[in-house]
């Protein structure tokens, strides 16, 4: 029970966990982005948070349900602490979200295509079953041949890596919206650029350089951006589905809202990285450094963190259901929390 009665003397933070479903570290996180009034010390030396705390942390959950980012939770809360019912601002925050989706549904919708038509080309010859290399062509030079046909369409963007390069070393930074599916930009140094919204699917990004550049809802599913170095990138609602981010630097990159489901992010530098709300359900995150990077809300389901460098608190508000964590103990909530 809580100190004295719940409605006169507030809440203790293990009572208000257990009321309210979230963790004692989740509760000090919003505590910390000014979500929840802090607690006071009464005459016995408890620190006990406000009666109003519960209903704080249930509203909290529930607009997290509709998708809402934590700055959308801020502005609602802000709104209703000046005394306003801002149900229109909720009803304009869940509408942007769904927006926001519908766009990124089209963009895997396109990749989807992409690879099955680049599948369809390869199926047709390849051996249906596994057998002796030494007797026919390796998969490895069926591979190849598929990732480079004899004839590749140009780019609807109407670009190729020479045309693209011209293009920056006599400038130009604004790529946005443009057509770089399969496209091999690796080495390249893009730094600067904005690439918001283009078509990376299965590009070759290995060691590009996108410092201090534009990924706004860019799509670089599959794509091989191993060694890449992406410093302080705007990457907000990318989808990097199944891209391989080995070895990269991203070291303050802004992927809030991301889709890294499936990511391949071993030994990456995420270093102070803002993955806020961003997906990275089954990503390979093993030796990576995510030390002062922000994790609120995201979901890392399935996620192997094997070796990684974090502070524990940063998972505080993520979801672990699944997840091997850096100590190698897969993490289930009835075995406790992490």
């Amino acid at each position: 029970m809580a100190v004295g009665t719940n409605m006169e003397r507030g809440w203790l933070i293990g009572e208000l966990s257990t009321q309210a479903g979230v963790s004692p570290q989740a509760i000090r996180f919003y505590e910390r982005e000014g979500l929840l009034a802090p607690p006071q010390r009464n005459k016995s030396g408890y620190r006990l948070y406000p009666t109003e705390s519960l209903t704080q942390l249930l509203f909290i959950q529930h607009s997290k349900q509709f998708g809402l980012t934590l700055e959308d939770i801020k502005h609602l809360v802000h709104l209703r602490g000046q005394g306003v019912n801002p149900c229109g601002s909720f009803r304009r925050l869940v509408q942007e979200r769904l927006h926001t989706l519908a766009q990124q549904a089209k963009q895997l919708h396109a990749t989807h295509q992409a690879i099955a038509q680049r599948f369809e080309r390869l199926a047709t010859e390849l051996p249906q079953t596994d057998h002796n290399p030494d007797h026919d062509r390796a998969l490895a030079d069926w591979l190849s041949e598929a990732a480079n046909p004899t004839y590749v369409p140009a780019p609807t963007g109407g670009l190729d890596r020479d045309q693209l390069i011209q293009r920056y070393m006599a400038g130009e930074r604004d790529f946005q919206g443009l057509d770089l599916i399969q496209a091999n930009l690796s080495g390249v140094n893009l730094s600067g650029a904005d690439l918001s919204r283009a078509q990376l699917m299965l590009a070759n990004l290995g060691e590009v350089v996108l410092e201090d550049s534009r990924l706004m809802g860019a799509n670089l599913t599959g794509a091989d951006a191993m060694g890449g170095y992406f410093r302080h990138s705007q990457m907000i609602g990318a989808i990097l589905i199944g891209t391989d981010l080995s070895e990269a630097d991203l070291m303050g990159a802004n992927l809030v809202g991301a889709n890294l489901g499936g990511a391949n992010l071993g030994g990456a530098n995420l270093q102070n990285a803002n993955l806020t709300e961003a997906v990275l359900i089954g990503a390979n995150l093993r030796d990576s450094n995510l030390e002062g990077a922000s994790l609120w809300g995201a979901n890392l389901s399935g996620a192997d963190l094997t070796q990684a460098r974090l502070h524990p608190d940063s998972l505080a508000t993520a979801n672990l259901w699944g997840t091997t964590l850096p100590d190698g103990q897969v993490y289930a909530p009835h075995l406790g929390s992490a």
